[in-house]
């Protein structure tokens, strides 16, 4: 829930410990499908107009601030004729933080317009998941939210009389492993405000819930954030979402990425200092925030667990789609990651590389697909089409007929032959990632050669 731009002024962004200084928020809640008309007047889905002043602003108090840590940008047009008019992506909602105290935490994407002739006026609109308490005019003031994932649209404007309103609409709860869907769009003229709006929707595809709030505004927004993280009275990593971050995935943008060129990541990080990252896939399709809020992940669930190994040249799919030799990978990139009984997608960063040699070898070929060679662990186990759904099944128990899920195809492809190689010495390699499992507790597998691999240790 920013109240400045990202860079409007970086001298003003903090002191050496992190910490930031501006002016105090009101956060005004308004009900769900409410329409912001300008910055004193909000009209609500019941048809009723509302006008609010400097004098309810200065009864509410935003938490003192750490900022936004982390963000994608990218900028086009200049307000008037040009601008941004759609965002949108999706993002699962992390863990709670293992440190619940003040701590209030936002995840979202946004659009953001700055006059240019007095940086001190803007705007912000945002579909945000937000977790913690904060204080909210009500009248007159009242604590709202709690220690849960919640979904708030707000627009947040920078000029009112030394204060700064925020509207915010609805707040249904989210649970971990939920996912987000965040909308920002726009039209030329609507009805509801006799001049052009934009339409700001969060939804949660998981339990249905969703939000709406509209704002009249003949100014579009010229910088676009495909994802930050934004959070206030954070003093230890394990006050942050556990564990390593949060992708916003599906992102699709007007313009697109492709006529005005990727999406920038910026970290202004602080104290504490939690190996903060922000970067995005080679098609702007994703945008990665990272962080390692500590302790370390869960132990693998019962039935699964790594260490199983892959031959040289297997090639593993990454982030941005293309593939790479297994044994090129190298700590920092991004990698596909897939859950075949759930169908979920994110992506992971590569930590580490293992090798291990081995003297025995199992080659599985199918109708459709590379071949996959690996080693004979009982840990090495690929998911099988069963009567009863897909299992996880070692590749040494793997047979002719049997079905394997190909991620490439997005089908099961059958298996058509397995050979098995004694003798010698063969090196292998363990691709070691994080995360390795999503908030729910689910496998998240890396691809190799088209199949959804174990994940390792």
């Amino acid at each position: 829930m920013l109240v400045h731009s990202s860079r409007a002024s970086d001298s003003a962004r903090g002191t050496s410990s992190g910490s930031f200084a501006f002016p105090r928020n009101c956060i005004i809640p308004v009900p769900n499908g409410s329409t912001v008309r300008d910055v004193h007047t909000v009209k609500f889905a019941d048809g009723s107009t509302h006008q609010y002043s400097p004098a309810d602003c200065a009864m509410g108090q935003a938490a003192t601030i750490n900022g936004w840590i982390e963000y994608g940008y990218n900028y086009y047009g200049n307000g008037g004729a040009t601008g941004f008019t759609y965002l949108a992506n999706q993002w699962q909602v992390p863990w709670d933080p293992a440190n619940q105290q003040n701590n209030l935490i936002y995840l979202f994407n946004s659009l953001q317009w700055w006059d240019p002739t007095n940086p001190q006026h803007g705007w912000i609109i945002q579909p945000v998941l937000e977790w913690g308490y904060q204080n909210v005019y009500c009248p007159p003031i009242c604590t709202a939210g709690g220690h849960y994932w919640y979904l708030e649209n707000e627009i947040v404007f920078n000029s009112f009389l030394n204060e700064y309103p925020a509207y915010a609409s609805g707040a249904p709860s989210a649970s971990a492993g939920d996912i987000i869907r965040g909308t920002i769009s726009w039209q030329s003229y609507s009805d509801e405000c006799g001049e052009p709006m934009y339409t700001i929707t969060e939804s949660d595809s998981t339990n249905g819930a969703s939000t709406v709030l509209n704002f009249c505004t003949d100014t579009l927004g010229t910088e676009a954030n495909p994802g930050v993280l934004e959070a206030y009275n954070i003093n230890s990593c394990d006050e942050l979402p556990q564990y390593y971050g949060v992708t916003f995935s599906n992102t699709v943008s007007t313009p697109s990425v492709s006529s005005i060129g990727n999406w920038y990541g910026a970290v202004y990080g602080g104290s504490p200092s939690c190996n903060y990252g922000a970067s995005a896939s080679a098609d702007g399709g994703s945008f990665y925030l990272q962080w390692d809020s500590q302790p370390p992940p869960p132990p693998p669930p019962p039935g699964g667990g790594g260490g199983g190994s892959v031959a040289f040249g297997t090639l593993v799919t990454m982030a941005d789609g293309t593939t790479k030799a297994v044994q090129n990978l190298k700590s920092g990139d991004q990698i596909i990651v897939y859950n075949v009984p759930n169908g979920y997608q994110g992506t992971a960063r590569v930590t580490g590389l293992d090798t291990v040699t081995a003297s025995t070898t199992l080659t599985l070929f199918t109708d459709g697909g590379r071949p996959l060679r690996t080693d004979t662990s009982p840990k090495m186990q690929l998911w099988v089409l069963t009567s009863n759904g897909p299992v996880r099944e070692p590749v040494a128990s793997i047979h002719s007929g049997d079905k394997i899920y190909n991620y490439d195809l997005h089908s099961w492809v059958t298996v058509t032959n397995v050979t098995t190689a004694t003798g010698g010495q063969h090196t292998l390699f363990d691709p070691i990632y994080t995360p390795q499992f999503t908030a729910n507790g689910d496998l998240l597998e890396y691809i190799a050669n088209g199949y959804p691999d174990v994940i390792t240790n």
